[in-house]
Formats: C-alpha cells, structure tokens, sequence
C-alpha cells in the first residue's frame, strides 16, 4: 500500500448536547489551526451545536434517524464517525471526542509525525483532568508514554491500548479496515474493534508525545452500563475471544499516572 500525500487533517467531533464541551473543544482547535472541523451530532434536543459549528468556522451533520428507533436513543458513536469521515475532505483524520482540547499545535506536530508514519494509526499524549479539588491531573496509559517523553514510541499491534476517540488515522488505512462497526451503539468498544481490525491488517500504532490533548471531566451516559455489557458481548461473538474486564469496565478508572 502506498502512503498517501499529505494534503491535510479533517478534525471529527461527534456530539450530542455538551455545549460546554463543544466550546472549549472548538476554540482550542482554533486558537492553533484551520484545520478542517466537522461536528457530527446525533439526537441533541438544542440548536447550540450547530450554532457553535457556525461561530467557529466548522461543519456541522446531523445523523438520520430511521423510524425504528425510539428515544432516547443511545449515543451512536460509530456511525457519527463514519459520517464525519465520509463528509470530510482531508486525507487524514483526526476523531476527536468532544471533551478532548487541543494544547498549543497538536494538529501540526502530529501531522509532522505522520510524515515519519505515514501509515500508521497515531496516538497523541493524552492528559486526564481531574474531577476531585486537590487531585493531580493523570496521563493515559503511563506504561506507553512516562518512560518514553524524550522522543517517539512504537508499539505494533498494540490495539488494547488504543483509543480511537483521539486519535489520528490516515483515510487510506480507515477505508482499509472499513471504518466504525456501527453495530456498537452507547459506550464501547466500538474503538477497541476498530483497533483490532486494524492490527489483524498489519497496520502498526505510533504513540507519540509530539502533541498534547486534554480530557475534561463530564456527565457519564445514564446507561453506561447496561450497553457496555452489550457491546462487549457483541465483540466477543464477532471475534471468538472476550475483552480483559479491566478494559470494559465503564468506571473510567483505567491505568493513569501523575503528571
């Protein structure tokens, strides 16, 4: 497969009524680049996110909604990335979750870092703020980057510990393995699946510092846990092996270190 030239990053945020974090998302996004934006939004019962999209230079979708479903619908995460991905004009694509914020030029350091792996799938540093006073801010998954600051670090078929909902990906590698199952609806692992899928392809994951986003703290979705029991069971029956629990388990308690 032929890497692709660089002609510039689509940014994906699929949305649904965190006004809040759409704002802050959007700004940071333009305070360091024109990159091309797309707002996906699934089922909001305000007009704010399309007038955010507006105020800020960025597309806004808004996902159909087929007779057969019923509100509340659960947040069909997949599908509103696969949207975004088709409606975009970049060659690479950014999908970024709607409480994630850019830190001063991420788009341009990644891109820069694609350059180097042009066909890999490209994780930014990811930073956790916390939610508790007093409480230090947490790194994701510290065992790929706390001992790695000083330069890049690459994993093949590390797709346990990618989350695709900040994550660069290349369209020529996301056409390759056929995007979001939109099967998963509600909270994960729709982008465990994606990554899986990825890696049985032989495409490798970059986990780099070059670039910074911060994850900001939200509402948790009221049936969090009912749909994770779902769609783990649903990746299970797809790829004959279940996921470790840890990674399933929706308490947003996963591996963090201090920063």
């Amino acid at each position: 497969m032929n890497p692709p030239q660089r002609l510039g990053t689509s940014v994906i945020i699929p949305y649904r009524d965190r006004p809040i974090q759409l704002e802050r998302t959007l700004r940071s996004i333009r305070n360091y680049s024109t990159a091309e934006v797309l707002v996906v939004d699934d089922g909001s019962a305000s007009k704010a996110g399309a007038e955010l999209a507006s105020q800020f230079g960025a597309f806004y979708a808004e996902l159909p909604h087929p007779a057969t479903l019923r509100e509340p619908w659960p947040f069909r995460l997949a599908a509103a990335r696969n949207l975004g991905a088709a409606l975009s004009s970049g060659v690479d694509l950014l999908f970024n979750d709607v409480d994630v914020s850019h830190e001063r030029g991420l788009v341009d350091q990644v891109e820069e870092q694609a350059l180097i792996e042009p066909l890999a799938i490209i994780l930014p540093r990811l930073v956790y703020k916390s939610d508790t006073e007093g409480e230090p801010d947490r790194l994701s998954r510290p065992e790929l980057y706390s001992q790695h600051e000083s330069h890049d670090w690459h994993v093949s078929r590390a797709w346990l510990s990618a989350w695709m909902g900040f994550s660069f990906v290349p369209r020529i590698v996301f056409n390759a393995v056929g995007g979001f199952d939109q099967a998963y609806e509600g909270w994960g692992p729709e982008d465990m699946d994606f990554a899986y899928r990825a890696a049985r392809q032989g495409f490798q994951f970059c986990y780099t510092s070059r670039g910074t986003g911060t994850h900001w703290p939200h509402p948790s979705q009221p049936d969090k846990s009912k749909r994770a029991r779902a769609n783990s069971q649903l990746f299970q029956e797809k790829h004959g092996f279940p996921l470790p629990c840890e990674l399933i388990r929706p308490s947003g308690k996963e591996s963090r270190v201090r920063v």
